[in-house]
């Protein structure tokens, strides 16, 4: 989490963030509540549910 938001704060594009792309595990959860809450503090508006992709290759390999 703290890797991530070092990069947002040195590219300067915390405000730019659109989508997280990730997989089914529960720490891709915990990490996309933390960035919400993170962002929210710093006058960032951005959504976990909305701004959130699942690896979509992961879940058709899951269901073949």
């Amino acid at each position: 989490m703290q890797e991530l938001l070092k990069i947002l704060n040195t590219y300067n594009i915390k405000n730019k963030l659109f989508n997280v792309v990730t997989n089914n595990a529960s720490n891709n959860h915990t990490l996309k509540e933390k960035l919400k809450k993170t962002l929210n503090r710093r006058d960032t508006s951005w959504d976990k549910t909305q701004n959130s992709i699942f690896y979509i290759t992961y879940i058709i390999n899951l269901v073949i």
